[in-house]
């Protein structure tokens, strides 16, 4: 038995091995703070973006061949702003073709949730995970980030924050 960096049992060969190694290479690679790996194979990450650090979690999902990436950031609206929130994440979930969008209201944040698929060796490449890491970051960072900001503090309808949001160069597009 293998322990990661933090002293966290893994065995080699093991999903959450080929996982961890990835993520803590990506890590140095990219600039990301690990915070733990678990022995359960979840691992957790701050990620600092454009507008706001972000946390995420990797975590093997049972019964199924993937990964699933989530990007939690802080949303804290005036109370009477929730509503058109709300508004505002269902119509994203309707339009988005990869993901979908929670909101935590009792804990003031919201969710970005996408999946990496896990290949026949029942490990996920490290680029598809990578890829969907960036492409999550990317997604709240471009995308949810500044549309709930707008809703919230712009007090605006969902239906405008929609309409005001800049993708910038077709470069950026992680998603």
């Amino acid at each position: 038995m293998e322990t990661d960096m933090r002293g966290a049992p893994n065995a080699p060969g093991s999903p959450s091995y080929a996982m961890g190694a990835a993520v803590e290479r990506a890590s140095r690679e990219h600039g990301w703070r690990m915070i733990k790996q678990g022995a359960n194979g979840r691992i957790d990450l701050r990620v600092s973006g454009e507008w706001t650090d972000y946390d995420l979690t990797l975590r093997d999902v049972p019964g199924q061949a993937s990964i699933e990436v989530r990007c939690v950031f802080a949303l804290a609206p005036p109370r009477e702003r929730w509503a058109e929130v709300s508004r505002l994440a269902d119509s994203m979930n309707r339009n988005f073709h990869r993901g979908i969008l929670e909101l935590e209201i009792e804990r003031d944040r919201g969710s970005y949730i996408d999946w990496a698929s896990v290949g026949e060796a029942g490990v996920a490449g490290p680029v598809g995970l990578i890829g969907t890491i960036r492409g999550a970051i990317g997604t709240c960072d471009m995308l949810l980030f500044p549309a709930f900001h707008c809703v919230s503090w712009a007090e605006v309808n969902a239906e405008t924050a929609l309409d005001r949001i800049d993708f910038g160069p077709a470069r950026q597009r992680l998603h």
